[in-house]
């Protein structure tokens, strides 16, 4: 719920938000001073959107390149799992 409440405080802000996944826990936990009473869950960078122009020319053509987004149906079910 942290997360979706981030988003959106993000997005109304013009920030974007990049969660990442396969981040290593116990560095995070050291880079950032984490207690041992804390456990990191979640890792992200926000920032605002820079200027494509200044991205070297692979990842400006990743960037600037259309999203394919899997279709609603290959995630939500009804009643239960695979009825669409």
């Amino acid at each position: 719920m942290a997360v979706c409440n981030l988003l959106l405080q993000a997005t109304y802000m013009d920030l974007f938000v990049h969660q990442m996944g396969g981040y290593d826990k116990e560095k995070a936990r050291q880079v950032f001073q984490i207690p041992e009473r804390f456990e990191p869950v979640a890792m992200m960078a926000i920032g605002y959107k820079g200027d494509p122009d200044l991205l070297d020319k692979e990842v400006s053509s990743r960037e600037l390149q259309t999203r394919t987004r899997n279709s609603v149906k290959d995630h939500l079910f009804r009643e239960f799992f695979g009825n669409h």
